[in-house]
């Protein structure tokens, strides 16, 4: 898995919670365009996924997509912690379904005993309407979600579709947020023709669509993580004005920039 993909990830939990079910039990859940992370604590079991079955045990993690629903079948009490989680890569919320999930991983002791108490501490804040818990949960997922996409490395790089030279576009944008979608096409490698299909077929948008969106995520991110004035934000991400960043702003997040800084700074908005 491409360590640039991963790092264009928006990541979110949706809930946090420890489970358990008696031996020979079958509990099913409905559908949901959720990912789903499983730390099997005691016990062992049948997951099942849009029709895909593999087996978890104690001492196994299972990530899965439950666009489909999941059922369990219990051979033994049961016992195990979950995390469901909302992944976005490049504005799409499919893009690590298609690895062939659910999918299974058996750390070594360390690494197990690591993500159980980053788990724990999770369901512990999870649900604490405050900024700095928000903060220890994105931080906790972001961080659970990362070491699970390391143990299953081999899995996704068996798994992952080509995705040719987006993350050299991404390493362009990363550089220079205010290149043009002409020169990014350029410097990735792409005719214009091409840089368009390849853009939409990632992205399901425009090259000009993407880039704006992108632009107006590291706005964002500036807006919340430094000091800098809106004009110089406006200036770095590439918007031709401060008017028309403004307005994009604004018809993007309900607010202009600088309520929006005002409204993170007092707990309003999410971070």
């Amino acid at each position: 898995m491409d360590p640039l993909l991963v790092s264009s990830l928006d990541i979110a939990p949706m809930w946090s919670a420890r489970h358990r079910l008696d031996a020979l039990a079958v509990s099913r859940t409905g559908d949901m365009p959720v990912y789903c992370v499983w730390l099997v604590l005691e016990g062992s079991a049948i997951v099942t996924v849009g029709g895909r079955s593999v087996s978890v045990e104690e001492g196994s993690i299972c990530l899965s997509y439950l666009s489909q629903g999941r059922q369990f079948e219990t051979r033994s009490d049961f016992e195990w912690l979950s995390l469901g989680l909302r992944l976005v890569v490049f504005g799409r919320s499919d893009f690590f379904a298609r690895q062939s999930l659910p999918a299974i991983w058996r750390p070594d002791d360390k690494k197990l005993a690591l993500l159980r108490g980053w788990m724990e501490a999770l369901i512990e804040v999870y649900g604490i309407d405050t900024p700095a818990c928000q903060i220890v949960c994105g931080g906790l997922s972001r961080a659970i979600f990362g070491e699970i996409l390391t143990g299953l490395g081999d899995h996704f790089d068996d798994h992952a579709p080509a995705h040719g030279r987006m993350p050299a576009v991404l390493e362009l944008l990363n550089a220079d947020p205010g290149v043009s979608v002409t020169d990014l096409a350029k410097q990735a490698g792409y005719s214009p023709a091409h840089f368009r299909r390849e853009v939409r077929r990632w992205t399901g948008s425009s090259p000009h669509e993407f880039v704006t969106s992108y632009r107006l995520d590291e706005a964002r991110r500036l807006l919340l993580s430094g000091d800098l004035i809106i004009s110089a934000i406006a200036e770095q991400t590439g918007f031709q004005s401060l008017s028309h960043f403004t307005r994009l702003f604004r018809d993007r997040y309900g607010i202009p920039p600088g309520r929006y800084r005002l409204l993170s700074l007092r707990g309003e908005v999410e971070r």
